[in-house]
């Protein structure tokens, strides 16, 4: 207690500085939180190693594609969870018959690939046509296309 009472100022000083620094500590955790060591959702992409879609077989869906009749050219692309696929089909190629590209991809590709990417399918023209372009779109929950509404 001596020490204390001939010491005072120093103490008094010391009581500060440490609940100065505690309110520091405080401050700092309300306005910058501690941020989680992973994605605030979760990670969106777990298990695409597994089932990930490489470029010989993107290019084999690529020239399938091509192969057929209807279709001018074709480009094959992956991002994230989603296999994307652009078609430019011939003039004089109905909207109705186009859809069946769609099947082409479907079946190209793995059943647990399919299950597990989302599929959309852009298919257009070059020349101006009101029901192109036409996009499909296949959740990987679902087993068939959904397309948008004829024009």
């Amino acid at each position: 207690m001596e020490y204390i009472k001939a010491h005072k100022f120093m103490v008094v000083a010391l009581i500060v500085l440490v609940l100065l620094l505690i309110m520091i500590v405080q401050l700092k955790n309300i306005f910058l939180p501690k941020q989680a060591s992973g994605a605030a959702y979760g990670d969106r992409l777990a298990g695409i190693k597994k089932v990930k879609i490489n470029n010989d077989l993107k290019d084999s869906i690529k020239s399938k594609l091509e192969s057929d009749g209807m279709v001018k050219k074709a480009v094959v692309r992956t991002q994230g969870r989603i296999l994307r696929v652009t078609v430019t089909v011939e003039d004089s190629v109905l909207a109705n018959d186009a859809k069946s590209l769609a099947d082409i991809v479907k079946n190209k590709i793995s059943s647990k690939q399919n299950k597990y990417f989302d599929t959309e399918i852009i298919i257009k023209k070059d020349a101006n046509d009101a029901s192109f372009p036409i996009i499909g779109y296949k959740q990987h929950t679902k087993d068939n296309f959904s397309w948008t509404k004829d024009r």
